[in-house]
């Protein structure tokens, strides 16, 4: 029985499944969570709106307010953790589908912090969210880095020049190691910050910055390379063979070339098909299916197929229990997909 944990003036939906830890509650005037979801001890979550997915993990001694009372907003997508000891203290927060927030995370502010699908921030973060924090899809920020919107303490009367807020965007795909992010910085899609950075100006697209205070190191360290359509889509024949084997060992037949079948004649069945290109007539209307193609020429996808799109970085989003699988296998960079309905990085 979960009514005890949860005090709201409505309660839209409560998933099956969803458990609490000794000692946690959710507050709020609207309180929505997902089926799976778990609560370990300890856990204090108090905002006017509570929006929490489906197959969440929130660890012990979590503690989701703003200036001691109710936050506006507190929405974690499916699939989404919280690890134990964290504080997210900032008036509204708003997380997409499997993001990772490892422990002893502080997240404060009196603004907006916003982190897109498959986010991922490493232990003893510090995101502070006094302006705008905009954090993007497939973003990863390491152990003990630190993201600040504001940077003050010397007083004005004395003429310090040391004060600023500013609003930080961090597009898709960047990747901060354990670094320093000033107020007012904008790291573009794809950069790279090299290890104990203290970023304090723009790092464009595709850039490597590194360095105190960060310096463009582009042309010296490359981060990136080209991989053509060809090699992806044989990268990912690779994958799909070390998936079926970690999670299905024993269970998959190969059918055909990229065809493969899991627990065949039994109930939960399902078929997995890597294909160039797919099409309406590659799927039954009732089956249940993993697919992965560069090109989507369907004019709709069955209910129960998960469609990843290699092309756009996308996927339909079914909530099957081998979508799920996959996702997390591919997010261990591998290759990172957002749903379909997102916009692709």
């Amino acid at each position: 029985m979960i009514s005890p944990q949860i005090e709201g003036t409505q309660v839209s939906e409560i998933g099956q499944g969803v458990t609490f830890g000794k000692n946690s509650r959710v507050v709020g005037r609207d309180v929505s969570i997902g089926s799976g979801t778990t609560f370990g001890d300890d856990v204090q979550i108090r905002a006017d709106v509570v929006r929490i997915g489906r197959m969440c993990k929130i660890e012990t001694n979590l503690e989701a307010s703003w200036r001691g009372g109710n936050a506006k907003l507190f929405v974690m997508g499916d699939c989404s953790s919280i690890g134990s000891d964290s504080r997210v203290l900032v008036k509204e927060f708003l997380a997409g589908d499997y993001v990772v927030l490892h422990n002893h995370l502080l997240a404060n502010g009196d603004g907006l912090l916003k982190l897109g699908n498959n986010a991922w921030v490493g232990q003893n973060g510090i995101l502070n969210a006094n302006q705008p924090l905009s954090i993007g899809n497939n973003v990863g920020i390491g152990a003990y880095s630190a993201v600040w919107t504001h940077g003050k303490f010397g007083a004005l009367i004395d003429g310090c020049l040391m004060h600023k807020e500013a609003p930080v965007a961090i597009e898709d795909d960047a990747c901060i190691w354990r670094a320093v992010v000033s107020p007012g910085v904008k790291i573009g899609r794809r950069a790279t910050v090299l290890p104990n950075s203290v970023v304090t100006k723009d790092a464009p697209a595709g850039s490597c910055f590194g360095g105190v205070p960060a310096i463009d190191l582009s042309e010296k360290v490359k981060t990136y390379r080209k991989v053509s359509v060809k090699e992806q889509f044989q990268m990912m024949k690779e994958f799909v063979s070390e998936f079926l084997a970690k999670e299905y060992a024993g269970e998959f037949t190969e059918r055909g070339k990229g065809e493969y079948w899991v627990g065949d004649g039994r109930r939960d069945a399902f078929r997995f098909l890597l294909k160039w290109e797919v099409e309406d007539g590659d799927f039954a209307e009732d089956e249940r299916a993993i697919a992965v193609a560069v090109k989507d020429s369907t004019s709709r996808v069955a209910r129960g197929v998960s469609l990843f799109d290699l092309t756009a970085r996308t996927y339909t989003k079914r909530f099957t229990d081998p979508e799920i699988k996959f996702m997390w296998f591919m997010n261990d960079s591998r290759a990172r997909f957002n749903p379909r309905e997102a916009k692709a990085s």
